[in-house]
């Protein structure tokens, strides 16, 4: 698909999947700087490719929201259509959740030719925004081959974690401090973990730290049961495509959207111990699911099809 191409400043599993599915060139221009400075490295550089570039369509994730507002600016100067692949933090602000950056992405999502959100509620309130939405989820990713049995391991639980704000660890906590006989691991750089959340760890937790891929899918599969939660709404996690592709039997926050994608192989709780701790109970035990990951799949690439119709229109092919 000559001059579409998919422009972002960090990697993303997502983006990288969708792209290479959808069969258009993606661009990743990376810094390894922070605050200010990285940002105006990235506006330079993103310039200068865009002035040595003819595309006719750019599809841009956001957030970056830097990133999508230098590319509305540009547009009239280089005369592209503009898609924007939006997370949950694009469309409803929550961990930014100024004014500022609430009325920016609603304008954002005026300006946006098409904009890509995984979920029938976001793209409701696209359209509340007088935006033009486009509902794909992620597409499935691929586990590494002959990943570890890890035979002879006491069976232990998951939590998908980065210690990001809408994660609700401390109630996690709670709940493993109700199951005692049950071993949890949970993933992520600890060093995020704010020091009394650290301090309250019960002792059948165990914090693994910041694992490499393979580590990671091999700690996910070995497991009997996955917890991904969070507080922000309408949010699809992505430890629940990586764990579906697995067929582990999985735990996530009760919201709409999750049911309708993942509601016939994942068990729902609320956000308090009591919840949580009954829903993990409820799963250990379960068996696995692998045929579910095929039909996911069959109906994602469906979906993944109407998106490359909809980039060829927006190109004039």
């Amino acid at each position: 698909m000559n001059g579409i191409a998919f422009l972002t400043w960090s990697s993303h599993r997502r983006t990288s999947g969708l792209a290479a599915a959808v069969g258009i060139e993606l661009l990743e221009v990376i810094s390894a700087r922070r605050g200010a400075a990285r940002h105006l490295e990235l506006v330079v550089r993103t310039v200068r490719l865009l002035c040595t570039r003819s595309l006719r369509v750019i599809v841009a994730q956001n957030p970056s929201i830097v990133l999508v507002t230098l590319l509305v600016w540009l547009r009239p100067l280089r005369r592209y259509r503009l898609v924007v692949d939006a997370h949950n933090e694009a469309i409803t602000p929550f961990v930014h959740d100024v004014a500022i950056v609430r009325a920016l992405s609603r304008w954002l999502l005026r300006r946006a030719d098409l904009t890509i959100v995984t979920n029938a509620e976001l793209a409701e309130r696209v359209r509340q925004g007088r935006g033009r939405p486009f509902v794909l989820p992620d597409p499935l990713p691929v586990p590494p081959p002959d990943l570890p049995a890890e035979a002879g391991r006491p069976p232990y639980v998951v939590v998908v974690c980065t210690f990001a704000p809408d994660e609700p660890l401390a109630e996690i906590f709670a709940a493993a401090r109700a199951l005692p006989d049950v071993q949890f691991k949970v993933t992520g750089n600890a060093r995020r973990c704010a020091p009394a959340l650290l301090a309250a760890k019960p002792a059948n937790v165990e914090l693994t730290g910041f694992l490499d891929e393979r580590s990671y899918w091999a700690l996910l599969a070995a497991s009997v049961a996955v917890v991904d939660l969070t507080g922000m709404p309408d949010c699809l996690v992505c430890g629940a495509y990586e764990t579906l592709a697995l067929g582990v039997p999985m735990i996530l926050s009760d919201n709409p959207a999750g049911r309708r994608l993942f509601g016939q192989v994942a068990a729902f709780t609320d956000t308090s111990p009591a919840g949580i701790a009954a829903a993990i109970e409820g799963s250990l035990g379960k068996p696995r699911n692998q045929a579910a990951a095929v039909q996911y799949t069959a109906q994602w690439h469906t979906q993944m099809l109407g998106l490359r119709s909809a980039l060829l229109e927006l190109a004039g092919a």
